[in-house]
């Protein structure tokens, strides 16, 4: 589809919360088990926060919606799709 792919620092997800809010538009973010959950807490506020996933548990997607004050995040699975 000719669309660059970027590499991150899954180490590092200050700079990665601050790349993505500056984005317009939609970006899909892959990581693994243990790293996606920890970066949707970063947009979650108070709210309960998400476990790292199991190494099994695959179908799990997070989808964060960003606002200009405020973001939302919404764990669904992949046939929700």
């Amino acid at each position: 589809m000719g669309i660059p792919i970027q590499s991150y620092d899954p180490s590092n997800h200050d700079a990665l919360v601050e790349q993505l809010k500056s984005l317009e538009g939609n970006v899909l973010v892959v990581g693994h088990s243990n790293t996606v959950s920890q970066l949707a807490n970063y947009f979650i506020g108070e709210a309960e926060k998400y476990k790292d996933l199991d190494d099994l548990e695959y179908d799990f997607i997070y989808v964060v919606n960003l606002e200009e004050n405020t973001s939302s995040v919404e764990r669904k699975v992949y046939k929700d799709f």
